[in-house]
């Protein structure tokens, strides 16, 4: 995120856990003084939980901005707020906040089938260490790509000399793509809604 622009802050469990709080910075130079405005989280589900890992979502649509509680976007809202001069949203940033130490999981959402695009997020000479499903002999790299986007199984694959690996996610939660060197090889992850959702840039 280039802190330059203009971007919104939505920070939950503000005020030791007892409020959520939406910040519109016009840039990240702390003065003048940013737009707060806060919401009470009266209720438990409204609050973060150091025991458990909880649902929450954030919006943007015209201006309108809001965050609630859950996995389905507009349901159980906590707080929403209209910008009377509005700037478009063009990618997202997650982090913990000052001397607090938390995990998160980002759901995405997947609309239709993957696209054409196959695109390396990672250095040349990394292979990465995911389940091996199906390892085959393409002729190129192209081919390969093909093979995969067949596959829902596939999440991605390594690539060297006409040799292939497709890749699949393992069961639980995946937080990292864990990635070895190796001279010679290189990593494609797969897109979905053309280049705007891709696997390994994600995480």
């Amino acid at each position: 995120m280039d802190s330059a622009m203009p971007f919104y802050d939505i920070n939950f469990g503000a005020y030791t856990n007892t409020k959520t709080m939406l910040v519109r910075r016009t840039d990240d130079n702390l003065f003048p003084k940013p737009f707060t405005t806060t919401w009470d989280t009266v209720i438990d589900r409204h609050r973060l939980n150091y025991e458990e890992f909880r649902d929450f979502w954030v919006s943007w649509d015209g201006g309108i901005i809001k965050h609630g509680r859950g996995s389905v976007i507009g349901v159980d809202i906590i707080g929403e707020w209209a910008d009377s001069d509005p700037f478009p949203v063009s990618s997202i940033g997650v982090l913990n906040s000052y001397k607090t130490a938390g995990d998160w999981i980002i759901h995405t959402t997947v609309d239709g089938n993957a696209s054409n695009h196959f695109i390396n997020c990672s250095p040349p000479n990394e292979r990465v260490d995911l389940n091996i499903y199906k390892p085959v002999m393409i002729l190129s790299a192209t081919m390969c790509a093909l093979e995969c986007k067949r596959d829902e199984q596939c999440m991605g694959f390594n690539y060297n000399d006409n040799r292939c690996e497709l890749l699949s996610f393992e069961q639980g939660v995946v937080t990292a793509i864990p990635k070895i060197s190796q001279t010679g090889w290189r990593f494609y992850t797969k897109c979905y809604v053309q280049r705007n959702t891709c696997l390994d840039c994600l995480l």
